[in-house]
């Protein structure tokens, strides 16, 4: 017997949640749930999948950023808001990256003189509720097309509506 040759099974909001209520006996088999028990449903699931953030790496989550370097500046907020850089590049005028050593808060607030100006080769990243900004140090001097290119985590997109698919691999969609 042939195999499908397909991996192309997913599940969006609404069958997910119609799964799960079924599975726990909310509704029985040939039911359609209620509107309540769906937004009910819905609301979990958002909750469980925020939940799931901490406990990565998530693979299909990693993705590259990158921050055009200006003139004499040390903070750059992302967009979009990261989840958690994994590692920074300073990429110079001629595309060669030179990896880039990670501070934690106390090493940055300790750095006497965050102006000094040079090659940026260490980062800091301030995560907030609302936004995450990188500092590097030292700043450039002169920049023209230097970047500071960046691998992260991102955040698991939310679902809005019971039609959105959902954002994790079909190997997740258990609940």
């Amino acid at each position: 017997m042939a195999t499908s040759g397909s991996i192309d099974y997913n599940l969006n909001a609404r069958q997910l949640c119609t799964f799960a209520l079924k599975k726990i006996r909310v509704v029985g088999q040939g039911e359609t749930p209620s509107a309540e028990d769906m937004a009910d449903a819905l609301e979990a699931l958002n909750v469980r999948r925020k939940g799931w953030q901490p406990n990565g790496p998530h693979p299909w989550r990693q993705t590259f950023g990158s921050v055009a370097m200006v003139t004499g500046t040390a903070s750059y907020v992302l967009s979009p808001r990261p989840y958690r850089i994994i590692e920074c590049r300073y990429r110079n005028t001629s595309g060669t990256d030179l990896p880039m050593a990670e501070m934690n808060r106390q090493d940055y607030v300790d750095i006497p003189q965050k102006t000094s100006t040079g090659t940026p080769t260490q980062y800091y990243v301030d995560q907030q509720r609302a936004s995450v900004t990188l500092y590097v140090w030292p700043v450039p001097a002169s920049a023209t097309t230097e970047t500071v290119q960046y691998t992260y985590q991102r955040v698991f997109e939310d679902l809005d509506a019971l039609a959105n698919d959902i954002d994790i691999p079909q190997e997740y969609e258990d609940v």
